[in-house]
C-alpha cells in the first residue's frame, strides 16, 4: 500500500533525520576523547618545571656600582711637593744656618794650624784640585791636602768637629766606623786629608774636602 507523504510531513522527517545524526555525534565524542586519552603513555611523568609565583626582584642598580669600585685597583698618589705642615722658613734658614755652622769650624780648624799646614790644606776655589778625587787608597791614588797623620791631638780634634758639623750624626757615625775598618783591612786610619777650598764665610763660593778611602 502505498502512502504519499506531503511536503510538510517530509520536511519534519528530514529535520528530524539531521537532529539526530547530530546528537549521535555528540554523543559519540566523550567515546573518541576517552579513547585519545587512553593511547597515552600510562608511565609519562609531568615535568619538573617549576613556575615562579612571583616576578623576581630586582637588584637595586648601587650594587653593580658598588661592585665594579671594589673591583678597580688603588692607586696611591704620590706627593708633588713638600707637606703643608712643613714651615717654609725651614728651606729658607736652615741651609743658611747649616753654611755659617760649617764656616765657623773650617776657620777654627785652619786657625790653629801653622802656615805649613795651612798652606798645603789651603787651595783657590778654582783650582783643579777640587775636581781631582778618588775613593780607593792613597797608595792606589797618591791624594794633595793636609792628612790627619799630619796633625796634633787638638788640630785633630778640630778637624773632626768640622766633618761633624758637616753631616748628620747617622753620617758621622758612619763615616767614624768607616775609619775604624781601615786598620782591619791593612790601611792607616789616619790616611784620610782635609781640605779647603776657598774662603770660608766669603760671599764668593767656597768649599771643603774631607777624603781617603771609602
Amino acid at each position: 500500500m502505498t502512502a504519499r507523504l506531503s511536503r510538510r510531513a517530509m520536511l519534519q522527517l528530514i529535520a528530524f533525520g539531521t537532529l539526530s545524526s547530530a546528537l549521535g555525534a555528540c554523543t559519540q565524542q566523550p567515546a573518541a576523547s576517552t579513547q585519545s586519552a587512553s593511547t597515552q603513555q600510562p608511565n609519562q611523568q609531568p615535568s619538573d618545571v617549576i613556575v615562579p609565583t612571583q616576578a623576581p626582584v630586582a637588584l637595586p642598580t648601587a650594587v653593580p656600582e658598588a661592585a665594579t669600585t671594589i673591583a678597580e685597583p688603588v692607586v696611591v698618589a704620590q706627593p708633588t711637593e713638600l707637606p703643608a705642615a712643613v714651615p717654609q722658613a725651614i728651606a729658607a734658614v736652615a741651609p743658611n744656618v747649616l753654611v755659617d755652622t760649617i764656616a765657623v769650624s773650617v776657620s777654627q780648624f785652619l786657625g790653629i794650624l801653622d802656615e805649613n799646614q795651612r798652606a798645603k790644606a789651603s787651595y783657590a776655589f778654582e783650582d783643579s784640585e777640587r775636581m781631582r778625587w778618588h775613593w780607593t787608597t792613597p797608595q792606589g791614588f797618591p791624594r794633595n791636602g793636609l792628612p790627619l797623620n799630619a796633625l796634633q791631638p787638638n788640630q785633630r780634634d778640630a778637624a773632626f768637629a768640622l766633618l761633624q758639623a758637616s753631616v748628620s750624626a747617622v753620617g758621622y757615625q758612619k763615616a767614624i766606623d768607616i775609619i775604624s775598618l781601615q786598620r782591619d783591612l791593612g790601611n792607616d786610619p789616619d790616611a784620610y786629608y782635609v781640605t779647603i777650598f776657598g774662603t770660608p764665610g766669603s760671599s764668593a763660593p767656597w768649599g771643603w774636602r774631607w777624603e781617603g778611602h771609602h
